[in-house]
Formats: C-alpha cells, sequence, structure tokens
C-alpha cells in the first residue's frame, strides 16, 4: 500500500547506522569490533548518517510504504526515490 500523508518519526527500513553519539549502545558495539574505540565508532556513526541523509533528505516527498512500528512507535518504511530503494 502506498502512502502520501505526513508522518512525524519514520525508521527507514534496511538503514542501519553506527551510533552517532556517545551512549552504552556506542560502548557495546565498540567492543564488539576487535575493541575499537568509542570516539571512532561515534565518528563513524556520524559518517553514515550524513551519508544516509544524501539517500533521502528530510523534508523532500518520497513514496513510501509502512511496515509496522518500531518499539518506539516509528513508523517502519521502505522508501522509494530515484537513487533506489532504502
Amino acid at each position: 500500500m502506498w502512502y502520501r500523508v505526513d508522518i512525524s518519526k519514520c525508521r527507514i527500513l534496511f538503514i542501519d547506522t553506527p551510533e552517532s553519539k556517545r551512549n552504552k549502545k556506542a560502548k557495546r558495539d565498540a567492543n564488539k569490533c576487535n575493541n575499537l574505540s568509542l570516539d571512532t565508532m561515534v565518528k563513524i556513526g556520524k559518517q553514515s548518517t550524513a551519508h544516509a541523509k544524501t539517500l533521502v533528505k528530510v523534508g523532500k516527498s518520497y513514496k513510501y510504504d509502512v511496515r509496522g512500528k518500531d518499539r518506539y512507535k516509528r513508523s517502519l518504511c521502505i522508501v522509494y526515490t530515484p537513487r533506489g530503494i532504502f
């Protein structure tokens, strides 16, 4: 089903970036990566988030398909862009 309505929060399915803030999850993830430093993990997370924002621009209209909700009540979406499906 296609939706053309505005939603306040949408978690884009199939895009997962590392944490971009120093928190417990970032620390756990860094330790899982052969003891990568927390600062490096956060830096990579910020770079990944910046790149994801070039693929799907905030404020621009896209066709999307809502596939449910996550535990934070965000819509889980597949987004259709001219550059591909995310």
